[in-house]
């Protein structure tokens, strides 16, 4: 597979270098996904104004690219080097949050689920030895806010799809090694 040299504005989205075929992905991930949703929920999306659900879509897009992105060799490698970071870019995705006020509404569960996210992330990250538990960890921690978003809250399919990626964004795809997964396969 031929690699891509990553221009430095865009290492914290990508590393320093990925594929094709990965960037490829990413951004399929991004528009084909928020089109779906787009699609799937037109009815709750069409009662936002013009300029809201194109932020609201944008939004989602970049969710959903980053599920993708997260679990790449270059972005996976990128935050393997730089630890510091890796707090970091947990803590600064306050998306749930800037969604909610958008739509202005879920307010207080989207601010549930940005310290959820941010503890189970960190607590993730912290697991140094045996790669495999943080995949456990990780599993039953979204499990549990599967189960919760699903069939505790009440919500369009839109706001859950949006809820339910950002976190496998951050606790599925960045905080579980998928490079390790790899070379074991």
């Amino acid at each position: 597979m031929k690699t891509v040299i990553v221009k430095r504005f865009f290492h914290e989205l990508f590393g320093e270098e990925t594929t094709r075929l990965d960037l490829i992905s990413i951004l399929t991930a991004a528009l084909l996904g928020s089109l779906l949703v787009l699609w799937l929920d037109i009815e709750h999306l069409s009662m936002l104004s013009l300029p809201v659900m194109i932020i609201v879509l944008i939004l989602l897009a970049d969710i959903l690219g980053g599920v993708v992105a997260n679990m790449t060799k270059g972005t996976q490698l990128y935050y393997k080097e730089r630890p510091n970071l890796r707090q970091i870019f947990i803590f600064i995705h306050i998306q749930p949050i800037i969604f909610a006020l958008l739509i202005k509404s879920y307010i207080i569960e989207s601010v549930f689920i940005y310290l959820y996210v941010a503890l189970v992330a960190t607590l993730i990250n912290s697991i140094r030895h045996l790669p495999q538990h943080k995949s456990i960890a990780a599993l039953v921690f979204m499990f549990g806010a599967l189960i919760l978003i699903i069939f505790g809250m009440d919500m369009p399919p839109y706001v859950m799809i949006f809820f339910l990626f950002y976190m496998m964004k951050l606790i599925l795809s960045f905080s579980v090694s998928h490079t390790h997964a790899r070379k074991i396969l």
